[in-house]
């Protein structure tokens, strides 16, 4: 069975999560289940992006000729390749999807965030305002005013082209993959028709590592953010008002931010502002595993997300996750109070509460630290792989 995996960027897994995950379910696909595989990159090539060793042949839309000159590329590779499926990592894309829809191949197009993270993300980017100025509280005053009109109108028009969007690569796709099930019904609800006619299946992004070990022994007194430091979709400041609310009663504790974004000069200013003792920005890391391995708890505070992939990589050295409740997958992931918590979106009073319960009672944290790495176990790449197989076989026949 030859699969052609397509995405905008080379499958660098050190570039982020789509990458990442690539990178492990084509291995596996490899060798354990014997597929030949190619990747397809869709954008012109960073260098930085290459100097990894892909498991598989990669080749490249020309990146000077139209899209009727791509769409043709395309075709013949696949027909040179007798390639059977094309896997599309950028099923949300329509520019791509225009391109590998004309190439004669069955094609599985994912959807890597939530089917309503655009309209999430320009109702806070609309809401954002810079608060350093008096102009800039008078811009917000005035957000404030006529926000639900201007937020009405702009969640019609988002809706009303995700809708022709999504159904057109319904229409056009042997299969739809999203990362939960429960995604169906955002789906349904931007689409606005019946989506059950459609071959849309729910399947989890694999675990990141290899190793299952709660690591009890090397854990110390932090609690780690782990991603891009981005204003609108991740919006980290929030632990930073979480950890406002409890350094005080916990003088040993720290939080650690490994990433960068956007956000991180008014975080910084933030922690400045309030005199924040104990935060430390790590920036970006190669090592984030060592991070993992120290710290007790791993915190998301996204406004929307796909899977959240450093929820289960920190669950697999032992992390408590929490997140809030705010998208499908996260009750995927966690079991509310069992090996994680999930938090009422977006109260950072109940945020904070529950931290400080599982701070201050040490032999709770190590129940569910070990609870943590007993339920990430059935995100391993093996058992991801074989859902894989098996739609990518009934897709072909």
């Amino acid at each position: 069975m030859n699969i052609l995996f397509v995405n905008n960027v080379p499958f660098n897994p050190q570039y982020g999560g789509i990458e990442r995950v690539t990178d492990l379910l084509a291995k596996c696909l490899m060798q354990d289940f014997h597929y030949n595989v190619y990747y397809l990159i869709c954008e012109e090539c960073v260098e930085k992006y290459l100097s990894y060793d892909f498991p598989a042949p990669i080749y490249y839309l020309p990146s000077d000729s139209n899209i009727e000159e791509k769409q043709k590329f395309l075709s013949q590779l696949v027909n040179r390749l007798s390639i059977d499926v094309i896997i599309n990592q950028r099923g949300q894309s329509y520019n791509i999807h225009k391109i590998v829809s004309q190439s004669g191949a069955k094609i599985i197009s994912v959807l890597h965030n939530q089917p309503t993270a655009w309209i999430k993300h320009e109702m806070f980017r609309t809401l954002a305002t810079d608060l350093s100025s008096p102009l800039g509280w008078y811009k917000h005053l005035l957000k404030i005013l006529f926000y639900p009109l201007y937020y009405y109108i702009r969640k019609v028009r988002f809706t009303t082209f995700l809708a022709g969007q999504f159904t057109r690569i319904l229409e056009e796709s042997a299969s739809v993959v999203l990362l939960s099930d429960k995604f169906r019904s955002e789906l349904k609800e931007i689409v606005k028709t019946d989506i059950s006619n459609y071959n849309i299946k729910g399947i989890p992004n694999p675990n990141t590592f290899e190793i299952i070990n709660s690591y009890e022994n090397c854990k110390d007194n932090s609690i780690l953010y782990v991603g891009r430091l981005s204003k609108f979709e991740k919006n980290p400041i929030r632990l930073l008002q979480i950890w406002e609310k409890i350094h005080a009663e916990h003088q040993s504790w720290k939080v650690v931010f490994v990433g960068e974004g956007d956000a991180m000069e008014d975080m910084k200013k933030f922690v400045k502002r309030k005199r924040l003792p104990r935060v430390f920005f790590e920036g970006s890391q190669v090592d984030v595993l060592s991070y993992y391995k120290r710290a007790s708890f791993i915190c998301l505070t996204s406004n929307f997300e796909g899977w959240g992939m450093v929820l289960t990589e920190g669950m697999q050295c032992g992390c408590i996750p929490f997140s809030f409740n705010s998208y499908g997958a996260a009750s995927d992931i966690i079991d509310d109070g069992v090996n994680g918590c999930l938090i009422n979106p977006f109260d950072l009073n109940e945020y904070a509460a529950r931290l400080k319960e599982l701070m201050d009672d040490k032999e709770l944290r190590m129940k569910m630290s070990r609870a943590a790495c007993e339920k990430v176990e059935r995100f391993n790449v093996n058992n991801v792989a074989l859902i894989w197989d098996s739609l990518i076989k009934s897709v072909v026949e």
